[in-house]
């Protein structure tokens, strides 16, 4: 059995399957997230929860149905911790979804992606026009944009928090958190 070390500093035991190189096929640690939500017009309820954002499988272990395995194991983990909500998103459309929202995004590297099958080539793109349309142009477009700074984060996540604050479900976020999300490294 490998143990590693949790974001919070304890030992955290890998019970799932060991590889022959003694490395868990997955990793877990989290404090958890707090959720807030708009229950009437004035109220707001923070709850614990567990943010599932993404779960990967070797491509050589996919034909071994391990997906449902790690996602019992991530469950068993969260409620050690006395965690019994999660937010997870999902490719396919949910019995009762509690929250919906819809998501635009970028590839900024289109090859790589068909290559290993999360895009497709639409039917009458090639690979040459596909990537030239996703190029992003050599400077910024909006004047005077930079990118954020230590000194920014502060106003960063005030402006954040107050926009969040508009939606009836939104996550709470520290200013340690905001950094790590959103500042570049």
């Amino acid at each position: 059995m490998k143990v590693g070390k949790a974001k919070n500093g304890s030992e955290e035991k890998a019970d799932a399957p060991l590889s022959s190189k003694g490395e868990a096929p997955m990793t877990f640690g989290d404090d958890g997230t707090k959720l807030t939500v708009k229950r009437y017009q004035y109220d707001f309820h923070k709850i614990k929860t567990a943010e599932i954002n993404f779960l990967c499988v070797h491509k050589k272990l996919r034909s071994k149905r391990l997906a449902p395995v790690l996602i019992k194991e991530v469950t068993r983990r969260i409620n050690l911790r006395g965690v019994w909500q999660a937010v997870y998103t999902a490719g396919v459309v949910l019995p009762k979804p509690m929250a919906e929202c819809r998501y635009y995004h970028r590839s900024l590297n289109p090859k790589k992606l068909i290559d290993v099958g999360f895009s497709s080539l639409n039917r009458h793109m090639t690979m040459a026009r596909t990537i030239r349309m996703y190029k992003l142009p050599e400077e910024p477009q909006i004047e005077g944009i930079r990118p954020m700074e230590e000194k920014d984060v502060g106003g960063v996540y005030s402006l954040l928090k107050g926009y969040l604050k508009s939606f009836g479900l939104h996550p709470e976020l520290t200013q340690d958190e905001v950094r790590h999300w959103i500042m570049p490294r």
